[in-house]
């Protein structure tokens, strides 16, 4: 699970931004949408978040920075020596920061343990690295490092077990300790890195639905179950899609190289003769009562947008994994992104604690009847460009106030400043 989030000098996040999914003690509202006693520390969490802000206030960068984090783990350990490193992107209206490094620090749960784990970082190096376990309240020390120290700079803990010299020796500047450590199979930090690697779930509108497409596709192919639970999903959402259908064929049997060449379409079927993909059908039912199948294809673009994004769902749901989207009303009727927050406050639904963290201009969803004040955050922009993120809970809103009101008359700021349109 997840509990909070900082990051300076990112894209447009340019002084210390905190996300925090911590619920205030103090709002008692809604306690089906909060996670009790985590890791016995007395305190809860959120099930969800939901992000609001003008276009190009910062949304999507606050959650582009929990993927730089989880790509930086999951892929550092095999960057080559000298390869930039992948996402870093400095706050660009400052000319000094351009050339200071950025600072990424996450907290979250793992097996019952309260984690924090972060690293100062530019294209060319990790400056600093650090990692600290709370399996009491004390901290243990697992490890730090920083660079500018050289061979000094590692400090270990005595609570970190395992090879730790070694794989510093191993670990290049443009590495992660942490990454290097999981590829080696240390027994200790293993789980941490799985942490960033299954756990934690980014999605962004350019992966719909396309990619996300075959994931639910495989999903459906492999497991009777996940695919009858998709098709439940797809009749909930009232496309008037009864059920679906999952086949495996040939790319010889179908029309798929028709367009190409002649000369290229012969040397294609060839390669793929003995290949197959997966092939999605829809069921819907005549006013007869006939059962009426469609290609995937035909379906409209919310639809299998939707399609896509149920794969995802059931993985998280089932797991206890966050899934962090951006702009998940894309395509989407409000209803049914108000249903898909719904599963994830759901004790019944959502047993595994999920957790989804999502960005949006649909104010309909600012209703207290749905999100609890502290479930609620906006991105603004300052005049130096410099992005700042704040929770609803910061103007104190009363409990039956009308939140989508409030917002659009500019109570709680983050709204864009749209001058006269004259041509």
């Amino acid at each position: 699970m997840l509990i909070e989030f900082r990051v300076s000098n990112y894209r447009s996040f340019r002084d210390e931004n905190v996300f925090s999914l911590v619920a205030a003690g103090r709002d008692k509202t809604h306690p089906e949408n909060t996670i009790d006693d985590v890791a016995q520390k007395g305190f809860q969490l959120l099930r969800s978040a939901v992000i609001y802000g003008a276009n190009a206030s910062g949304k999507t960068n606050l959650l582009r920075a929990l993927d730089v984090v989880r790509t930086a783990v999951i892929n550092s350990a095999k960057w080559q020596k000298g390869d930039p490193i992948e996402g870093i992107a400095p706050f660009r209206l400052d000319a000094e920061l351009q050339s200071q490094p950025g600072r990424f620090e996450i907290v979250f749960v793992q097996d019952g343990v309260r984690f924090e784990y972060g690293f100062v970082i530019d294209r060319q190096r990790v400056h600093e690295e650090w990692l600290f376990a709370y399996p009491k309240k004390v901290a243990q020390t697992w490890f730090q490092r920083d660079a500018s120290l050289g061979d000094e700079g590692w400090t270990w803990g005595a609570n970190l077990k395992g090879q730790k010299k070694q794989i510093a020796e191993l670990t290049r500047d443009n590495a992660l300790f942490l990454s290097v450590a999981a590829q080696l199979n240390h027994e200790q930090l293993s789980p941490v890195f799985q942490w960033f690697q299954d756990h934690l779930r980014p999605l962004f509108n350019t992966d719909f639905p396309l990619s996300l497409n075959t994931y639910t596709t495989q999903m459906a192919a492999q497991s009777d179950e996940h695919r009858a639970k998709i098709a439940t999903f797809l009749r909930a959402a009232d496309f008037g899609i009864a059920d679906i259908k999952i086949s495996r064929q040939r790319f010889d049997e179908t029309e798929y190289f028709k367009s190409l060449p002649e000369d290229l379409k012969e040397r294609f079927l060839q390669l793929s003769k003995d290949t197959e993909h997966l092939d999605v059908q829809t069921l819907h039912r005549t006013t007869e009562g006939q059962t009426v199948h469609f290609s995937l294809d035909d379906e409209s673009h919310g639809t299998r947008s939707f399609y896509a994004l149920t794969g995802r769902l059931l993985d998280v749901l089932e797991n206890g994994r966050i899934l962090v989207v951006d702009e998940l009303d894309t395509s989407l009727h409000p209803l049914l992104v108000r249903k898909i927050v719904e599963l994830f406050h759901s004790p019944e639904f959502n047993k595994k604690n999920a957790q989804l963290i999502f960005n949006t201009h649909d104010t309909s969803l600012l209703d207290p009847n749905l999100f609890r004040r502290d479930q609620i955050w906006f991105t603004e922009k300052d005049r130096d460009g410099a992005s700042h993120l704040y929770p609803l809970s910061d103007f104190k809103p009363r409990k039956d106030e009308a939140l989508e009101r409030g917002y659009l008359a500019g109570r709680y700021r983050a709204l864009p400043f749209i001058g006269r349109l004259e041509f």
